[in-house]
């Protein structure tokens, strides 16, 4: 059985943009959170929720990206990661 790895978040201010920039970069990074009743993101009402109710997971959602963990990847692979995220740091919300 092989180990199921979590994922790594990471908060960055614009989502799109950050997506963009990373798939142009040939860079693999997953959107796992994107709503606050994820992977629901329209017609909460249906689900009894409103979008107001939970402000802290509804910004989660707006600003979270999640890094890959996938146990084969190659160091150069790995390296690829970190220098696009120290090239886009500036998006990264500490």
């Amino acid at each position: 059985m092989e180990h199921a790895f979590l994922k790594y978040p990471l908060l960055v201010n614009d989502r799109k943009l950050f997506f963009e920039k990373a798939q142009k970069a040939r860079v693999e990074i997953g959107d796992w959170f994107i709503s606050p009743i994820h992977p629901v993101t329209k017609n909460f009402e249906r689900w009894n929720f409103e979008a107001t109710s939970c402000p802290v997971a509804d910004y989660s959602a707006r600003h979270i990206i999640n890094l890959p963990t996938n146990p084969a990847m190659s160091d150069r692979e790995v390296e690829k990661v970190i220098s696009f995220l120290k090239a886009n740091r500036d998006l990264i919300i500490r």
